[in-house]
């Protein structure tokens, strides 16, 4: 479900675009519609706007078209100009301590890896005998 802040803050927006007169501008009529589609479109873009961090963020992207819009935007055009959401902290999982036990298999697993990549090495850098060239 669509929350009403979403729609609050596009048809504010878009009430600010009706002002301006832009050129391709819907006809008045049909700016409610134009309404839903941007809602329409803006939701499925993003399902997950959140109110704390977006409403301001969609409201900036308003601001930030006005003063450069020389045609009436495409929903596109907003999403452009939305400022990024701020960096969230990133909380790491530590891997867990490793007991004596499994360090001592997993060097022993390294040391049967190098000795198999020394076979291959020197398998590899022997010469390949000669075809029979009367054959």
């Amino acid at each position: 479900m669509i929350p009403n802040w979403l729609r609050e803050v596009v048809a504010e927006g878009l009430m600010s675009f009706v002002v301006l007169g832009l050129p391709n501008q819907p006809p008045a009529e049909t700016v409610a519609l134009t309404g839903e589609m941007w809602i329409k479109a803006l939701w499925k873009h993003s399902q997950s706007w959140d109110e704390e961090q977006d409403r301001i963020r969609l409201e900036e992207g308003f601001l930030n078209l006005l003063p450069i819009l020389e045609r009436w935007p495409l929903p596109k055009d907003l999403l452009a100009a939305i400022p990024l959401r701020p960096e969230q902290d990133i909380y790491y999982l530590e891997a867990p301590a490793m007991t004596e036990k499994q360090r001592k298999f997993n060097l022993e697993q390294i040391q049967k890896i190098k000795a198999q990549l020394k076979a291959l090495e020197i398998k590899m850098s022997m010469p390949k005998k000669e075809k029979n060239k009367n054959a």
